[in-house]
């Protein structure tokens, strides 16, 4: 039976591979999951992004709720008998009526509503490559573990067929096929190491850590039986998913602005506090209160009028694709969950112990003379490709439940 053993193994092939630890070496760092998705949140450039753009679209929003600021001039005539009021400050405040403020507001709110379900869409994207990353990380440690295994064991069958050929108890082809298998175990370790490195560094690029970072991975690839309905799973979909709630933000954001356009020929009232000096002796103080308001339109406003009603109709038809599209991911990543489940429930329920039958069967039959070499190397072939796809489907089974996760909005208790 093929063993995994944890630390040591992994420890020797290091050493043998790469030789002893400087001693400057820094120590691990014990990373899990949850601090890889910290770390991540915390650090990564996207995470940085996200956080100026909905910093960005709050202060538009507050921005966009006020009144427009009061203007000051300070006015100096030249020139003689020019009847201008002469020199002095003005102080002017144009105040909007009716509706607009609101619907400028609601716009701009709209707008910072649609940001934030827009980053937050973004942080399940990197949460997600995150939780692909450390799951391959996870499946690159085992798999590094069973190649070295497996080298050991065809290293001491390679051994004993080299003895049992000079005794002349088995034929040259023996050797042969030993050799091979030799060389094939070896190349299988080397690659197994290289994609280690690979993930490993992946899982640091994303989680915002330094590549000279030496980390030890916590967590385990487990399988955790779970009890999904799709159509509940819908429902959070079109509750909580980041691209819907985005739409719809934007619709309503639409809406606003179309309203916005449609109200632009009513007017403003307009106040404006004037101080002169007409001549050196005199000056004189004014106040005045009136109405401001588009004398003619060119077609500039009705156009706009209409640019923002076609926007609203196309932003109609971007929330019903988006929830056409939220549906078929949904029902994808759940078919994807329990196809996984299924391949892992194969494997605990059958096929790794029929691997590992015909293994020590084969293993059995050789020590008493009944099975050759040949038969022994192919039983145990079999047997690490079925360990190999076992560990592959247990890190499939974590992806899919992570990406059904991420359609659902991550909103799955």
């Amino acid at each position: 039976m093929i063993s995994l053993p944890r630390g040591a193994a992994l420890a020797t092939s290091v050493l043998i591979l790469f030789g002893a630890p400087n001693a400057s070496a820094q120590a691990k760092q014990n990373l899990s999951l949850q601090d890889a998705l910290r770390l991540a949140e915390h650090d990564n450039p996207i995470a940085k992004v996200v956080k100026a753009r909905v910093e960005g679209a709050t202060a538009r929003a507050k921005s966009a709720s006020v009144q427009q600021d009061p203007q000051l001039t300070v006015a100096q005539v030249f020139g003689q008998n020019t009847g201008a009021v002469g020199d002095g400050l003005i102080i002017s405040q144009t105040l909007e009526m009716g509706d607009k403020v609101r619907q400028r507001a609601r716009e701009a709110n709209g707008e910072k509503k649609a940001i934030v379900a827009d980053a937050h869409g973004t942080l399940l994207d990197l949460k997600f490559q995150v939780q692909s990353s450390y799951y391959e990380a996870l499946l690159s440690d085992r798999e590094l573990l069973l190649a070295e295994d497996t080298l050991k064991r065809t290293e001491a069958f390679d051994a004993a067929a080299g003895v049992q050929y000079r005794a002349g108890d088995v034929a040259r082809s023996n050797v042969v096929r030993s050799q091979i298998e030799l060389s094939r175990a070896q190349e299988a370790l080397e690659q197994a190491h290289t994609q280690q490195q690979n993930t490993y560094a992946n899982l640091k690029s994303l989680s915002g850590l330094s590549q000279d970072t030496e980390i030890s991975l916590t967590d385990t690839l487990k399988y955790s039986p779970e009890s999904l309905q799709l159509n509940a799973l819908i429902k959070l979909a079109f509750e909580n998913r980041p691209e819907l709630r985005s739409a719809r933000m934007t619709l309503e954001s639409r809406q606003a602005a179309l309203h916005s356009a449609r109200i632009q020929l009513q007017p403003d009232l307009a106040i404006s506090a004037n101080h002169s000096v007409v001549d050196p002796s005199t000056g004189g103080s004014t106040i005045t209160v009136g109405l401001t308001m588009p004398l003619l339109d060119y077609g500039k406003i009705r156009n706009d009028a209409k640019s923002a009603h076609a926007a609203v109709t196309e932003q109609e038809g971007a929330v019903e694709e988006a929830e056409r599209v939220a549906l078929l991911d949904v029902a994808t990543a759940f078919r994807n969950w329990m196809q996984a489940r299924r391949t892992v429930e194969a494997f605990t329920t059958t096929r790794i112990k029929r691997s590992q039958e015909l293994y020590e069967m084969a293993q059995l039959g050789y020590q008493k003379g009944a099975n050759s070499y040949l038969e022994v190397v192919d039983a145990q072939n079999i047997y690490v490709s079925e360990q190999t796809d076992y560990l592959r489907s247990l890190a499939a089974y974590q992806t899919a439940r992570a990406a059904l996760d991420r359609a659902t909005g991550g909103k799955i208790p």
